[in-house]
């Protein structure tokens, strides 16, 4: 009996070469996927540097100003108010040196004076009675104590750390006579290391500022600081109409300031502060331009 192998469907053979490109075929996707993989840790690692790289210059650029409006400490720019801040060294490089040149430095603010003192209007907010009777539309703080006579205001404006602009309401933070906002003068405090400094400047019509400060630390706990100030300038309107025609000439200045502040540090989280500010205030005084052939 003859046996007969009979095959029932072609038959397929692979080469070597078909083998090869297959396997490639398949391996393909993977190894594009590792190389991807490793080109986006690539990227990743670079832009993580730039970030770094970025921040290092930003702080180290950038000087970030920390205020005390909302009655702690923060940043200004998460500070979520109406807020202008200088500190101390941006009022000495522009001059400001008085209460009522502020507006020349600080946008939407009014500074003007009258024979009661110093007048604050805050995005046209202000008060028309600047007697002892009248209450005030701007709040006036130094060192967080309110200062409610505008002739007490210019006597504080020396030896400051900064100075906040508060545009208004802010009634809920300082209460009341805070309707067109408040100003807030926060000034040095004594510090651990010693430290002294005067300041002389000379002026037209006589003028003569001096300020002088020493600040001496006592022990670890305890540091004292004395700062003086005094404003001479002789007047620049001269009356020629009313009661005293030829007099002295008015809008003079003469006035004297000085500041004692002890700092007690009980821990890193508690201090005691005590300050006291004095000082006085002479001179012809203050005129306006004559009107209606009156001087005021």
């Amino acid at each position: 009996m003859k046996m007969i192998n009979q095959s029932r469907g072609p038959a397929f053979r692979m080469k070597p070469v078909d083998l090869a490109i297959g396997m490639l075929q398949i391996c393909a996707p993977y190894a594009y996927a590792d190389v991807e993989s490793a080109d986006t840790k690539a990227v990743a690692a670079q832009a993580t540097d730039v970030q770094v790289k970025s921040a290092s210059q930003t702080n180290s650029g950038i000087q970030e100003v920390f205020v005390t409006a909302r009655k702690f400490g923060e940043p200004l720019s998460k500070t979520p108010l109406a807020i202008t801040a200088v500190t101390g060294d941006d009022l000495r490089s522009s001059g400001i040196t008085n209460v009522s040149e502020i507006g020349d430095l600080v946008p939407n603010v009014v500074m003007g004076r009258d024979p009661f003192g110093v007048n604050i209007a805050i995005r046209g907010v202000t008060t028309t009675d600047q007697t002892s009777k009248g209450t005030q539309g701007i709040g006036f703080n130094v060192d967080g104590v309110p200062i409610g006579r505008p002739l007490a205001q210019g006597l504080s404006f020396f030896d400051i750390e900064r100075l906040e602009v508060l545009s208004g309401p802010q009634g809920t933070l300082y209460g009341t006579s805070t309707t067109g906002g408040a100003i807030n003068v926060i000034t040095n405090k004594p510090a651990k290391d010693f430290a002294a400094s005067v300041n002389t400047e000379f002026g037209n019509y006589n003028t003569k500022r001096s300020d002088a400060m020493v600040n001496v630390p006592i022990s670890n706990e305890l540091a004292v600081r004395i700062a003086v100030n005094a404003d001479d300038r002789d007047g620049y309107l001269q009356p020629s109409l009313g009661a005293n025609p030829g007099g002295p000439a008015r809008n003079d200045q003469h006035d004297r300031a000085g500041r004692l502040s002890a700092l007690y540090t009980f821990s890193n989280d508690t201090t005691l502060l005590l300050a006291t500010t004095f000082g006085n205030q002479s001179g012809v005084g203050y005129g306006t331009v004559p009107s209606y052939g009156q001087i005021a």
